[in-house]
């Protein structure tokens, strides 16, 4: 038989169902996400960046709606600019980390990130202009380091 984690008393179900921030609670987001955008499941895939081997970017799409998911496979933040046709909206539907960083039309991803976003419609080849923000060098260090999680 495999014995018990020595660690069990912390890392358990019953402790992840209080913590909001637990693994349990993002899981059952993803599902209820998956539920309600049926676009995750149904919808036309479209992938994008697909040189970058550290950067997953595609959208999902039906008639209804177009989501725009992001993955950093990453330890390094990474910034990537989104596509002209695509249109995110500000604050993500879904999100791994409890920050998002958005500049113009770029996406700030931290190390190892998810963000799943809703959009608008496909803009017909229309480009969106935004201005892009400039971040100091030591503050894009600073923000490509991986913290340690206690």
């Amino acid at each position: 038989w495999i014995k018990i984690n020595a660690n069990y008393t912390e890392i358990n179900a019953s402790a992840q169902e209080h913590n909001g921030d637990s693994i349990l609670h993002y899981f059952r987001g993803m599902v209820q996400l998956r539920k309600k955008h049926k676009a995750l499941v149904y919808g036309r895939y479209a992938l994008y960046n697909e040189q970058d081997p550290f950067i997953y970017a595609y959208s999902r799409s039906n008639e209804e709606e177009v989501l725009f998911i992001l993955l950093n496979f990453s330890a390094r933040g990474r910034r990537y600019r989104l596509p002209d046709t695509i249109n995110i909206q500000q604050v993500p539907l879904m999100n791994n980390l409890p920050y998002v960083r958005l500049s113009g039309r770029s996406v700030l991803l931290y190390p190892y990130q998810a963000l799943i976003f809703a959009c608008s419609p496909f803009l017909q080849g229309k480009a969106v202009e935004q201005q892009e923000e400039e971040f100091p060098k030591e503050e894009e260090a600073e923000y490509s380091t991986v913290e340690a999680i206690n």
